[in-house]
């Protein structure tokens, strides 16, 4: 009561003593004998009060009454009051009551009868009764029930269900007693009768408190389960069993030393009856290492001790000898020794410190092993996805609170089931977007032999977030408050936050009211101003201008009152930041002064292009874009065999003119210089970025560079913010805070929480009655066009189109549907982009500038998502559509005059054109890019730009084959993605990065680098990073004679992911991976194991894009046809000869002369097709495929020499 004392000294008000709290009542009853006198009963009542305090006290257990009536003297105990709660509360109730019982029945005079009542739950704890009489006490259910527990089982400790259960003691210390009627309880459940550790049996391997102080009980139930004995309920049972699987094993003459420790009765013999009880003992412990010698040479054995702290010491000692000795497995379970507050005997210490010994944190759940788990409790293929983030957020990844929560969901009658018919299967798909991804594979393995399968779903008007903790859960809760000191409860640090789960749950519920909604009222003022970015990524919002465009949010989010508190901590950064792109702009005039000069030379003589450089000129043009000490210029020119100015003048040789080139050709050439010579210099300036940034190697410490918290910040910022607004009844901020968190976890990859959280907004607009008042058309644009990019993450393409399209119409920015109308859409995105760039310089948005630009980055973003979405298409009018949506985005970005989103415009367009195969706008627009790069600040979005910039780059390098620099940009793109925490980015980065070194024949640097992919996909459950880096593995293994991951490990990834939705739209890489199984088997010969992979690949080429993944995938793909082709020659080896002469006899297989003489032959006689064509008129259909397909071909020489002139 102390604690309750210490309130009211405090001057706190009485009501906020009163609660409705979890706490454990043991009611205690001792009738007296007739004959008892004053004398007697005053001494019987004094000591057993001194006893039972004695007793309670150090457990938490509190004396609140003592008085006497007519059935005696009663004492009404109390465990779990303010302050004393403690994790085992129910078992020191037991505990304490089956002591005092046993006291007070042998050690007190003129006590006839003593009965106590034992009971568990939710009481009310406070001030009742007058005011001139307040007395602090319970007043409750389950008061009531211990009090008639206590008076109709007389002479018993007594206890219901609940204490049963939450004491987690073994059955055999209960006994069920027979059900009595008890007056004023109705329904009290199933009452037992605690009995103490006196009546022991073999019992489950799961330990407990109790177990830790009795001796060698480990090892005896572990041995007892293992013998088969644990489950035999009678002496002969046991004995009958030990003499079947020990004859031959152990002497009968010894048998009868396993009396006590199995509880069975075998003679004594003569020799066990000499030996004294150390004796006995030791002999006891060889035959038990005698019986697993001879277990372990038959089979692998396998120990599991659940909560093994609880071991005694005599077992640890046995299991310490036991592992020396034979070659088992032991799985323990061990909680924190510090938690549990005892010390390790030496054995233990042992075993735990061995080098053998393998320790496996076991860390929270993931979101989708919930579900799984929730699924098989409920014993269900589905749940509704408010009861999916009910759990995820309340269990916190515990097991254990999972399992508590479904109880009392079940108990209060909340969930309800269904049977699941055909047509509910399919059901829509951004519901089961999730849950089909998961539980589909799963549900079917434990249900197919069911013939009904079932869901889960929520009572109607039922609403989870109001639903409060179970008491067992609210126990835990209570238990760890109690543990904190004082000096500990609060951590003086920047972000304050709960980092014990159920916490703040618990101690939100005994918060008043008036208590809770100013509490979130001032959470709510104090947040809004940390609710941005991270310094390293801007400190703007997650989603672009979103506070503009929100009506009212300005207001409330004033940034000019945030700025002026840290203006002071900020001007420092802004100095670094402005000093860095100062010197960018420096470095980049001087270098514009140079590069004219450069052209008018070249203007002068234009036959350079025609002859190249000289080497001196090869020099002086590298001087421009490197220092001689530069530690850049070493790292290319050492990058690999040969140096990049050796490239350059192989490739300039390459592109000499050709006496047939046309003008355009030539214009590509030109184009083509200036693009290497941006390129490279482009390549400098990411070296002096990261030098002044301190993003290198040196990692120099440079103001302002810091790493990202955005995953903090929303975590303990804009989450509770929506929780705060929402408890408010501010649903206009809520929904506003949402959308930021959602919008947040998209770019931190956790596409789970964010599809978590846009449930949540949906189902908040939906509860809206005035929703059109409350939330705006651009706020419904953004959650549509993030569910739509969540779908895109998880394989959904169809449906993220969709949605897309549904988010740009709310922005006003209708997107065509046929290809009639994109055509016409193309002509008028096409003229508005050439306004766009005669007009750059006079091009300005008219008032209401960050409204604006608020909603054409959302179209931005809505259209450079589509475009990706169309060229993963497979329709042939697909390429239009993608290429339209690309240009949309560009002219989106030119109006807003961003220059990180003009870039980013520009990359996707040029690699768009890329996979269309428009060279020239290609390398225009790649070019463009690059020449923009030069005017971001190096800072938040603009590194992140150029991150973008320079991986973009280096694909197009690899695509064209300069691997040297495709090497310089990926390993730069790739510490500026690892600064900026971008795992999903970084692993397309390193994978590029791999194909480059790979195909340089590099293989040190490639593994290093296939290393570090493996970390990051691995780290971030990244299934797309980690088919890549399957690819990777397989390269490795087909093309350069060594293995980094073995090919089985490989096969095993492809064989449990081909059915992922993720993995399944990607085609490139499916294609990629199928390829390179049919290659292995193919050229293991295993042709019945080869036919799979190459059938699922074949099908998958008319399916892919022209990226470089799909070519890869392809060409693998024709080796697998050539390697089928040697087969059938070396089957049928007289059908090649038969074939190859009537080839060799036609006019177009052996030409010799120029292939354009052939066409102009052949192009007039093209032959008609016709649906009746016959076998002859078919050989000249043929004859043109092939003439299309090979241009040339000489079978007596396959490899001529050139003849063009140089």
């Amino acid at each position: 009561m102390r604690n309750v004392l210490r309130k009211i000294d405090d001057n706190q008000p009485l009501d906020y003593l009163s609660e409705l709290r979890p706490v454990t009542i043991v009611f205690v009853n001792m009738q007296f004998e007739e004959n008892a006198n004053t004398h007697h009963l005053c001494k019987a009542v004094q000591d057993a009060n001194s006893m039972i305090t004695g007793t309670i006290l150090p457990l938490g257990g509190k004396i609140n009454k003592v008085f006497m009536f007519d059935k005696g003297c009663t004492f009404l105990c109390i465990f779990g009051l303010p302050g004393d709660k403690q994790a085992d509360e129910s078992t020191n109730a037991l505990d304490s009551a089956h002591k005092i019982h046993a006291f007070c029945s042998t050690a007190l005079m003129k006590v006839k009868i003593v009965s106590i009542g034992v009971t568990g739950g939710p009481v009310f704890c406070g001030v009742v009764g007058h005011r001139v009489r307040h007395e602090y006490t319970v007043i409750g259910r389950k008061v009531n029930l211990a009090a008639r527990l206590m008076m109709f089982y007389p002479g018993l400790v007594s206890c219901d269900a609940l204490t049963y259960s939450k004491s987690k003691l073994p059955p055999y210390f209960f006994e069920e007693l027979p059900f009595v009627e008890m007056k004023g309880v109705v329904n009290p459940g199933t009452v037992y009768q605690f009995l103490g550790i006196t009546e022991k049996t073999i019992v489950a391997m799961e330990l407990t408190k109790i177990n830790a102080w009795q001796n060698f009980f480990a090892v005896r139930t572990l041995m007892a389960m293992f013998l088969g004995v644990d489950v035999c309920k009678t002496y002969d049972a046991r004995q009958y069993i030990l003499l079947s699987k020990l004859r031959g094993v152990i002497e009968e003459q010894y048998l009868c030393l396993f009396n006590n420790l199995f509880h069975v009765k075998f003679p004594t013999s003569e020799v066990v009856s000499q030996m004294d009880n150390d004796r006995k003992n030791k002999e006891i412990e060889i035959m038990l290492l005698k019986i697993l010698v001879n277990a372990a040479e038959k089979e692998v054995l396998i120990f599991a001790i659940d909560e093994a702290q609880f071991i005694d010491k005599a077992s640890w000692d046995f299991l310490d000898n036991l592992l020396k000795r034979v070659p088992i497995f032991v799985v323990m379970a061990l909680s924190p020794i510090n938690i549990k507050g005892r010390l390790l005997c030496s054995s233990a210490a042992q075993i735990l410190n061995s080098p053998n010994t393998t320790f496996v944190q076991l860390r929270e759940l993931t979101p989708s092993v919930i579900i799984q788990k929730a699924c098989q409790d409920l014993g269900v293929v589905s749940i509704t996805r408010e009861l999916e983030t009910f759990l995820i957020q309340r269990s916190h990844g515990n097991p254990f609170y999972c399992e508590e929560l479904l109880r009392n969901l079940h108990l209060n009658h909340v969930l309800q089931f269904h049977v699941l018919e055909e047509d509910e299967e399919k059901e829509d798909e951004w519901d089961s977007l999730f849950t089909t991804t998961v539980l589909k594979t799963q549900a079917s393995k434990i249900f197919e032999e069911e013939t009904e399968s079932y869901i889960c779903t929520v009572r109607q008007n039922v609403k989870l977030t109001t639903i409060m903790l179970p008491p067992t859960l609210k126990d835990l809760g209570l238990v760890i408050s109690n543990r904190l000191k004082q000096e500990e409860a609060v951590m003086h640090c920047k972000i304050m936050e709960f980092c014990t789960p159920l916490l703040q749950e618990a101690a939100y519920e005994l918060w008043l009211k008036n208590q809770k909604k100013a509490l979130h009222l001032k959470c709510a003022s104090y947040l809004k101003w940390l609710a941005h970015r991270c310094k390293c990524c801007g400190e703007g919002d997650f989603i672009p201008y979103h506070r503009y465009a929100v009506d009212g949010m300005l207001q409330k989010l004033d940034t000019q009152v945030y700025k002026a508190k840290n203006i002071k901590e900020n001007s420092l950064n802004e100095a670094a930041v402005i000093l860095v792109s100062e010197t960018l702009k420096k470095l980049e005039a001087s270098y514009q002064e140079g590069a004219e000069n450069q052209e008018k030379k070249d203007e002068l003589s234009p036959s350079s292009y025609k002859t190249g450089f000289s080497q001196k000129g090869e020099k002086t043009a590298y001087s421009m874009f490197f220092n001689a000490g530069h530690p850049s210029l070493t790292a290319l020119m050492e990058s690999s065999g040969d140096t990049l100015a050796e490239w350059k003048d192989s490739r300039i040789k390459k592109r000499q003119l050709t006496r047939g080139d046309t003008l355009r050709s030539t214009f590509i050439l030109q184009d083509s210089f200036r693009a290497e010579d941006t390129e490279l210099e482009f390549l400098k300036r990411m070296d002096e970025i990261i030098l002044l940034t301190g993003m290198g190697k040196k990692r120099i410490k440079t103001l302002g560079s810091q790493d990202c918290e955005c995953k903090e910040i929303v975590e303990s910022v804009t989450v509770p913010l929506y929780q705060h607004c929402l408890a408010l009844g501010d649903h206009g901020p809520a929904f506003y805070y949402l959308m930021e968190s959602a919008s947040a976890y998209v770019n931190l990859s956790n596409n789970y929480m964010a599809f978590t959280y846009l449930n949540t907004a949906e189902s908040l607009l939906r509860s809206l009655e005035y929703k059109h008042k409350v939330i705006s058309r651009f706020e419904e644009s953004i959650l549509y066009s993030l569910k739509g990019e969540v779908c895109y993450n998880m394989g959904q393409i169809t449906l993220a189109k969709k949605l897309m399209k549904k988010a740009l119409s709310l922005l006003k920015r209708s997107f065509p549907i046929t290809i009639v109308g994109a055509f016409f859409m193309s002509m008028v995105e096409t003229s508005k982009h050439l306004s766009h760039q005669k007009k750059q310089t006079l091009w300005q948005l008219h008032s209401g500038r960050e409204k604006r630009l608020a909603a054409l980055f959302q179209q931005g973003h809505c259209l450079s998502l589509l475009w990706q979405l169309y060229s993963l298409d497979v329709a042939r009018t697909s390429k239009k559509f993608s290429r339209l949506a690309a240009l949309m985005q560009v002219n989106c970005a030119e109006e807003s005059q961003d220059e990180s989103q003009i870039i980013s415009s520009y990359m996707d367009f040029s690699l768009c054109c890329q996979m269309m195969g428009c060279q020239h706008e290609w390398m225009k627009y790649e070019l463009m890019a690059i020449k923009r790069s030069s005017h971001l600040q190096v800072v938040g979005e603009g590194l992140l730009t150029i991150a973008k910039l320079a991986l973009s780059l280096a694909y197009m390098k690899i695509c064209l084959g300069n691997m040297p620099l495709a090497i310089q940009l990926g390993y730069r793109a790739h510490e500026l993605c690892e600064q900026l925490k971008k795992p999903n980015l970084d692993c397309t980065v390193l994978h590029d990065l791999f194909k480059a070194l790979f195909l340089s024949t590099r293989y040190q640097d490639s593994v290093q680098v296939l290393s570090w992919l493996e970390e990051l996909a691995i780290r971030d459950d990244n299934v797309i990073g980690q088919s890549l880096f399957i690819s990777a593995c397989l390269n490795v293994i087909l093309y350069a004679g060594f293995s980094f991951k073995p090919f089985q490990y490989c096969q095993d990834f492809i064989l449990a992911n081909e059915t992922n939705c993720i993995l399944m739209s990607q085609n490139n890489i499916m294609l990629g991976l199928y390829s390179s199984l049919a290659i292995w088997f193919a050229r293991l010969q295993h042709w019945d194991k080869f036919i799979v992979p190459f059938e699922k690949a074949r099908r998958l080429v008319r399916r892919t894009s022209a990226s470089l993944c799909a070519n890869h995938g392809f060409c693998k793909l024709v080796e697998c046809e050539s390697l089928l082709l040697r087969k059938y020659i070396e089957e049928r080896p007289d059908k090649v000869r038969e074939m190859r002469n009537r080839i060799t006899k036609e006019w177009w297989f052996t030409g010799r002369n120029p292939m354009e003489d052939f066409w102009l032959k052949t192009v007039p006689d093209f032959p008609v097709w016709n649906v009746k064509m016959t076998a002859q008129e078919m050989g000249a259909f043929h004859k043109n495929m092939y003439l299309l397909k090979v241009p040339e071909l000489d079978i007596n020489n396959p490899f001529p020499e050139s003849t063009i002139e140089e």
